[in-house]
Order: C-alpha cells, then sequence, then structure tokens
C-alpha cells in the first residue's frame, strides 16, 4: 500500500528518514530563557548531531532565540552562547545524544 506523504508534518519526515532520532530536552539560561520566556522545551534531533544541526533544530523551535543568542545572518550560536550536554561537556563540534539526554544553553559570559 502507498501512503501519500504530502501532508505529512516535517518532523514525522525527518523521522522517515532518519531512523536515529532522540528526543532531548533543552535547558535554558540567562539571556536565552528571557529572549525565548521559557526555561525548556523538547526537540527531536539526530543521534549524531553537530552544533550546527543542534542551533537549526533550536532555533525553529523557538525563533525568538534569533538575535539575542543566535546570530541573524549566520543561524550559528553567537561566541557568547554554548551548548553543554548532561552538564559535563561543552559541545564543541558534535554529540552523541540518547533520548532523555539534556543540552543547556546558556551565555558563556558570567559575571560574578
Amino acid at each position: 500500500m502507498l501512503m501519500n506523504t504530502e501532508n505529512l508534518d516535517a518532523a514525522t519526515q525527518i523521522k522517515r528518514a532518519e531512523p536515529n532520532i532522540v528526543s532531548v530536552t533543552i535547558r535554558l539560561f540567562g539571556t536565552a530563557k528571557q529572549a525565548a520566556a521559557l526555561t525548556r522545551f523538547v526537540i527531536d534531533a539526530p543521534s549524531r548531531c553537530s552544533v550546527r544541526q543542534l542551533t537549526c533544530l533550536v532555533q525553529e523551535a523557538v525563533p525568538a532565540l534569533v538575535g539575542p543568542v543566535i546570530d541573524k545572518d549566520t543561524l550559528e550560536l553567537k561566541p557568547s552562547h554554548t551548548f553543554n550536554h548532561n552538564g559535563t561537556l561543552f559541545i564543541e563540534d558534535s554529540v552523541i545524544l540518547r533520548t532523555g539526554d539534556e543540552i543547556l544553553l546558556f551565555s558563556s559570559q558570567a559575571g560574578g
């Protein structure tokens, strides 16, 4: 039986195209928290995910982060912001994700 995929939403199409999709929680701090008016949200991401992919998924989920946290022109994290994996590892290039992981998004420049 053939299925018409024209009406499937983008997330469903991604899941079908990429079998290694996991659900992760994005936790926001500082400027990101203020800009989004959220403390956390859940996204579906590839299990092997680059910073670029992660940034794009975050931007799609919360467009209000573009400008204050994500550069408008490059759609990359501003140099003053960083991702952290499960509170233990700063993500510099790519990361292996598992369902239930937490990605922390915060400013790397904090006052004391």
